[in-house]
């Protein structure tokens, strides 16, 4: 691709600070809180798309490099800065698997919130087993995620 998804042109630039994470840990019904500062680095006054990208390490089933998992669009004046805050929960984290059905599997994820699928620092986090006494942690349960509105 001669661009990278969420690439897009501006009148002014933007840095983003490294991600910062509620935890290194997602609890099962939990919610993992990811923020970053976002810089106008410009002299004009612009908007940009904050993009939240996710990665499955090691999943049963081959996951994409960074899959969107979120995106906020914000006005930042020139030299202002902004904190945007993403949430996620164990749902937006499953996938169809072979069979069909949604699952959802613990362990390691990375995390980036960029500009673009292409830019941005990771940061990794372990969402966790459900606690039902199973000693390997190898859970997998299938679940039917909430609409969204």
């Amino acid at each position: 691709a001669l661009f990278p998804f969420g690439f897009g042109l501006s009148y002014t630039s933007f840095s983003f600070s490294r991600p910062m994470l509620s935890s290194n840990t997602l609890p099962w019904d939990g919610t993992l809180k990811a923020s970053v500062q976002v810089k106008n680095t410009g002299t004009r006054a612009g908007e940009e798309v904050v993009q939240l990208y996710v990665h499955d390490v090691v999943a049963s089933r081959v996951r994409p490099v960074r899959e969107l998992k979120g995106f906020q669009k914000i006005l930042l004046q020139a030299g202002e800065s902004r904190e945007v805050l993403f949430e996620l929960k164990r749902s937006d984290l499953g996938f169809h698997g072979s069979d069909g059905r949604f699952l959802v599997e613990p362990g390691s994820f990375q995390l980036w919130i960029s500009q673009c699928s292409a830019s941005g620092e990771a940061v990794t986090f372990q969402l966790l087993p459900v606690s039902n006494g199973n000693a390997n942690g190898k859970v997998k349960e299938p679940f039917t995620p909430e609409p969204r509105v």
